[in-house]
């Protein structure tokens, strides 16, 4: 068992980056111009989520980021108000880009429908310190950012 019961913090749910008006005209643009594509091959369905995709990336891009509490517990790990037990957890890796200020720990679930769940480190916890407490519970093995991630990154979220 760790020395300590739980490590835990908050920080926001991303990291946050002003956009640009011109971001927005870009994504409305660009999901306007995919619907009509979509319209003249008679796609009607595929407009409709189009257009509503381009409108939800536009709300999500103006919104701050909430502030989320995060734990690592010795049933497992916590985000928000929701437990992920260790059982259905089945790796983790402790991303430490001090560089670039993209702390976070990236824990790989048993979940097929998602494999990463991704808990930003705020700068009082420290890296080891989460690394040797995890490592009582779960195996360490490096986790690359998902494609979604990348996604994200370049879409500025």
């Amino acid at each position: 068992m760790p020395e300590q019961s739980s490590i835990e913090w908050q920080a926001p749910e991303y990291e946050h980056r002003d956009k640009h008006p011109d971001w927005f005209w870009v994504v409305g643009i660009i999901g306007g111009a995919a619907a009509l594509l979509a319209l003249l091959f008679k796609n009607f369905l595929l407009a409709v989520i189009l257009v509503l995709g381009a409108f939800t990336m536009i709300l999500y891009g103006a919104r701050p980021p909430a502030i989320i509490n995060f734990a690592l517990t010795s049933k497992g790990v916590r985000v928000k108000d929701h437990l992920y037990s260790y059982d259905y957890l089945k790796s983790f890796w402790v991303d430490d880009e001090k560089g670039e200020g993209k702390r976070k720990i990236i824990v790989e679930s048993k979940k097929v429908l998602m494999p990463h769940i991704i808990l930003p480190l705020a700068p009082e916890v420290h890296s080891d310190e989460a690394r040797h407490y995890l490592a009582v519970f779960l195996p360490e093995e490096r986790h690359e950012d998902s494609l979604a991630d990348v996604i994200g990154d370049v879409l500025g979220f």
